[in-house]
């Protein structure tokens, strides 16, 4: 196997990876986000808030999204 399969291996695993632990942990991984938000929302004195919620919400649905391709992926 040449360099180029070789790593494209390496990085299909660690993708893999990294889904089954999104998929695994996901609530987890909210609730580490929620957290964060409130921590910085609180840091900001709360200037930031709006835009700390989008920034939260959409990570969130990242890490959703990307825990439910590594499902559909495995079927």
């Amino acid at each position: 196997m040449n360099i180029q399969g070789t790593l494209r291996k390496a990085l299909h695993e660690a993708k893999d990876r990294a889904s089954d632990f999104t998929d695994r942990h996901s609530e987890a991984i909210g609730s580490a986000l929620d957290k964060a938000g409130v921590k910085v929302d609180k840091l900001t004195k709360f200037r930031y808030s709006d835009r700390i919620t989008t920034g939260r919400e959409k990570a969130k649905s990242a890490v959703g999204g990307f825990a439910r391709h590594h499902r559909h992926d495995a079927m």
